[in-house]
């Protein structure tokens, strides 16, 4: 039975993936949570059995407000970065929202605390 991973959901870690190609993006969005998480100092093993708990997802609406509330939010922070024109790439921006702080993770960076949760959960 695979494993249903909480840790990204649960840290609001944002991942940022261009709009193409939509027919990859469930192996595209692995990908990109693959390269994020060891940027973020997550050791491979606990990667790779993250990316092996994200192989069936469903995209679907969601009406948790808690999770509308930090998107919103983290538009408004890319806004605001886009304009500042500090982050003149993607992957720059993502790192950028690693660090931005919502209400609901108790204001603690979401990338700090998707590392801290990853590594607690394969620690359980």
């Amino acid at each position: 039975m695979a494993r249903k991973s909480l840790a990204l959901a649960s840290s609001k870690l944002s991942v940022l993936l261009a709009a193409k190609d939509s027919a990859a993006f469930p192996s595209r969005l692995r990908s990109s949570v693959s390269r994020l998480l060891l940027e973020l100092g997550v050791p491979a093993n606990i990667v790779r059995d993250e990316v092996a708990a994200m192989e069936q997802f469903a995209i679907a609406p969601t009406a948790n407000r808690s999770i509308l509330g930090c998107m919103r939010d983290a538009q408004f922070a890319l806004e605001y970065a886009i304009e500042s024109g500090k982050y003149p790439t993607l992957d720059q921006l993502e790192m950028y929202l690693t660090r931005h702080i919502h209400g609901p993770t108790g204001h603690r960076p979401p990338g700090e605390l998707a590392v801290e949760l990853l590594l607690t959960a394969a620690h359980a």
